[in-house]
C-alpha cells in the first residue's frame, strides 16, 4: 500500500499493514504538505517529524497484535540529517509496538517490522480529552514547534505580561508536548529510571515524565503555568493512569510546594524573565543531597521556529546558574539531543514557602 491510502483506513481494522513507499518519501511529501497548508509558505522543517507521525498513525490501523511493515532507501539516497535512529528499536518501542526485525534489504534499503502492542496512545487521550478528531490531533502534533510558533506570532505579545498570559492560557503546548511524548517516550522513561525519592517536575507540560517517574517509584508534585497542560494532566491521570494517580499530584499556583530529593526543570529556564530568581526558589526547596536535573538551551538560535526564547538569556549557563545558587554541579547528560546538567546541594535543608503567584513559564 502506498503512503497516501493509509488515512483512508478504519483504525483498528487490520492485522498487517505493509507501507510501499519508502519512508524518506513520506517525511518529504507530508512534512511540505502540512507546513503550507498551515503557514502558506515553504518553512524548513525536520523530516523525522513527519515520519514519526506517520509511523504511529499506522499503528492505530492495526488491531492489537497486528503487524506493519515499511522502509526506507538505502543510505545514499537519505536527505541531510537523516539517520538510523528513527527506525532502531528504541523508537518504536517508543511508539507502542514490539520490534520484530529491522534489516538491511539486499539494495541497501533497511526493512521494519513492528507488532502493535496497545489500544491508546497519547493522541489518543487529547482527541478524547479535547474532543477533536484524532486526525486532527495529530496534524496539529506533527507540526509541533511550529504550531505553537505560529500561535505566538498571532497573539504578538511585546511584555512579560502579555507573554505569562500566553504561556497560561494558550492550548498550543498541549499538541506540540504530546508530539514529543510519542517521539522521546524512551528517553523520558530512561529518565525517570534514574530519579528517586519525593520529586518536583517544575515546568511539567503535559506528565510524561512525572507519570514514568511515579511508575518508577517516585512520589511525584508537578506545576506548570499552562492551565490547558493541568488540566489535561489531572484528565488523563483520572482516566487513563489511574494506576499512578494516587503518587502524582498537580500543584496550583497557590499550593504548598515541599522539600525534595529530586527538582527537574526541563526547557523552562530559557522562557521565563528572571532565570536566576527561578533557579534561587527551586534551589530553596531541595534537600540537602537533592538533585537538580535541568534542560535549558540558552544559546539555541532565535529563529522562525523558536521565538518563544528570550535573546537576553543567549550567554546563560547551567553551570554557572548551579554555582550562583551554592550548588556543586555533579555532571552533565543528554535527552533528546540537549545537555542535560545535573546539580547537587551540598548544605542545609531550607524551609518550604509559597509558590509565587506570577512567574513566567513555558515549554520548549
Amino acid at each position: 500500500m502506498a503512503w497516501g491510502e493509509v488515512a483512508a483506513l478504519a483504525d483498528g481494522s487490520l492485522d498487517l499493514l505493509v507501507v510501499t513507499t519508502p519512508l524518506e518519501v513520506v517525511g518529504q511529501c507530508n512534512r511540505r504538505e502540512e507546513l503550507l497548508a498551515v503557514f502558506g509558505r515553504q518553512v524548513s522543517g525536520v523530516i523525522a517529524d513527519a515520519v514519526c507521525s506517520f509511523l504511529n498513525d499506522c499503528y492505530t490501523k492495526l488491531r492489537p497484535g497486528g503487524v506493519l511493515v515499511a522502509y526506507r532507501g538505502a543510505e545514499a539516497a537519505l536527505p541531510d540529517g537523516w539517520s538510523d535512529e528513527w527506525l532502531t528499536l528504541d523508537w518504536v518501542t517508543s511508539n507502542g509496538a514490539e520490534p520484530l526485525c529491522s534489516l538491511q534489504g539486499f539494495n541497501g534499503e533497511l526493512v521494519l517490522a513492528a507488532r502493535r502492542t496497545r489500544e491508546h496512545d497519547a493522541y489518543d487521550e487529547v482527541a478524547e480529552f479535547t474532543g477533536l478528531s484524532r486526525s486532527e490531533v495529530q496534524r496539529r502534533c506533527l507540526l509541533g514547534n511550529w504550531w505553537t510558533a505560529d500561535r505566538w506570532y498571532a497573539a504578538n505579545p511585546t511584555n512579560a505580561a502579555e507573554r505569562e498570559a500566553f504561556y497560561r492560557t494558550s492550548d498550543a503546548y498541549l499538541f506540540e508536548l504530546t508530539h514529543w511524548e510519542v517521539v522521546d517516550a524512551t528517553e523520558r522513561r530512561a529518565l525517570a529510571g534514574k530519579l528517586s525519592g519525593r520529586m518536583l517536575e517544575f515546568g511539567a507540560g503535559v506528565g510524561t515524565l512525572a507519570i514514568f517517574s511515579a511508575e518508577a517509584g517516585c512520589d511525584v508534585d508537578t506545576y506548570d503555568i499552562g492551565e490547558r497542560t493541568s488540566a489535561f494532566l489531572r484528565w488523563r491521570l483520572k482516566r487513563r493512569h489511574a494506576d499512578v494517580a494516587d503518587r502524582v499530584h498537580v500543584l496550583g499556583g497557590t499550593e504548598e510546594l515541599g522539600v525534595y530529593d529530586t527538582i527537574t526543570c526541563l526547557h523552562v529556564l530559557e522562557h521565563v524573565e528572571d532565570p536566576h530568581a527561578l533557579m534561587r526558589m527551586l534551589y530553596e526547596h531541595l534537600m540537602p543531597g537533592g538533585k537538580l536535573w535541568l534542560v535549558a538551551p540558552f544559546r539555541e538560535e532565535l529563529t522562525e521556529k523558536h521565538p518563544l526564547h528570550l535573546a537576553a538569556h543567549a550567554q546563560l549557563t547551567l553551570d554557572g546558574l548551579l554555582a550562583e545558587v551554592g550548588a556543586d554541579l555533579v555532571g552533565w547528560d543528554q535527552l533528546s539531543g540537549y545537555d542535560l546538567c545535573v546539580g547537587r546541594r551540598p548544605v542545609e535543608a531550607p524551609a518550604a514557602t509559597r509558590l509565587p503567584e506570577t512567574l513566567s513559564l513555558a515549554r520548549p
